[in-house]
């Protein structure tokens, strides 16, 4: 299997202070598709994976992706089920040679259409082990928020070598207003909006974020299939499967991995290493180790909890985007 994930150690995930302008009516150039496995309680792994694809690319996307849905007779497509041809599925019945040529067809538009993708995988033992109860309020109360965190940091930063101005467009799979972890994904986003405007004195970078049906929409459905893929191989990594890589995760990872790299020296120096390019499908695997220097550099920095802490009167006293 070639390539291997991203090993490093994070020492910050900010980006930098001289920061981007936004203006008021620019077309939101790209939309950042966002998926997490391992929410389930019982998973011993929490992922969360961000597609980037241009604006302009999401049209032509969706004509394909329905195109594709109906040759082959299928209404929506979640990856874990999909693989494992599950009885209530309507992938059930499907032979090897269709089950192959889907999977093929959809690995091909998310490469074909997908600009950047960045994904951080931690293990939920190592997160409980290294992050106080304190803190966790402001790195994330659950696994998959602080994921979903860093992930979206990471994409800030490439953005910013990209000199993009204009602030992204963050897409979730659909959850009812009530859901915890809709709740959740709203209060990480509100904090790093607040964050954003307090260190850089830039607004609404966290501001349009949204939850839609994946079933109506391909770029969801590719960033389910990346999750999926990004998942199953920090479990192989941390040697958790107890059984070898499922075919499709080993297919799917290596075509991932043959995409061209990209330039993002941003992203690049936060590995040590300011001239390499940034891999297309950039998946991050925390090791214990690596968490723990990044919860120290958290508490001994502190500015940037004592700004959460700021957020949260303001949001308490019903000024939550006041500075």
């Amino acid at each position: 299997m070639a390539g291997s994930a991203f090993r490093f150690p994070i020492h910050h995930m900010l980006v930098s202070r001289k920061g981007l302008r936004w203006k008021e009516g620019h077309i939101v150039p790209f939309t950042v598709y966002f998926d997490d496995s391992g929410s389930d309680p019982q998973q011993l792994v929490a992922n969360a994976t961000g597609l980037i694809i241009p604006a302009q690319r999401i049209i032509p996307m969706e004509r394909e992706w329905e195109s594709l849905k109906k040759k082959e007779g299928f209404s929506d497509f979640h990856t874990s089920e999909f693989v494992a041809r599950n009885r209530d599925s309507e992938f059930a019945t499907w032979d090897d040679k269709k089950h192959k040529r889907v999977f093929r067809r959809i690995r091909q538009i998310t490469r074909k259409y997908g600009a950047q993708v960045f994904s951080f995988s931690v293990k939920k033992d190592d997160y409980d082990y290294c992050v106080p109860t304190e803190l966790r309020k402001y790195m994330g109360e659950h696994h998959y928020s602080w994921a979903i965190r860093q992930a979206s940091m990471f994409a800030q930063l490439w953005k910013r070598d990209k000199k993009v101005s204009e602030p992204y467009e963050w897409i979730f799979d659909w959850m009812e207003k009530h859901e915890p972890g809709r709740k959740e994904i709203e209060r990480t986003f509100e904090q790093m909006e607040y964050l954003h405007h307090r260190l850089y004195g830039i607004k609404n970078e966290y501001a349009h974020a949204d939850f839609r049906s994946g079933k109506t929409l391909a770029g969801l459905r590719c960033a389910d299939l990346l999750a999926w893929t990004n998942f199953n191989f920090s479990l192989h990594q941390w040697n958790l499967l107890g059984r070898p890589l499922h075919p499709f995760a080993v297919k799917a990872w290596d075509d991932f991995e043959s995409m061209p790299s990209s330039r993002s020296p941003s992203v690049a120096r936060l590995f040590h290493s300011g001239n390499d390019p940034v891999e297309w499908n950039c998946a991050v695997v925390l090791t214990r180790n690596q968490l723990e220097g990044l919860v120290q550099s958290e508490l001994q920095d502190g500015h940037r909890v004592s700004l959460i802490k700021e957020w949260e009167e303001h949001k308490k006293a019903g000024t939550s985007q006041g500075v």
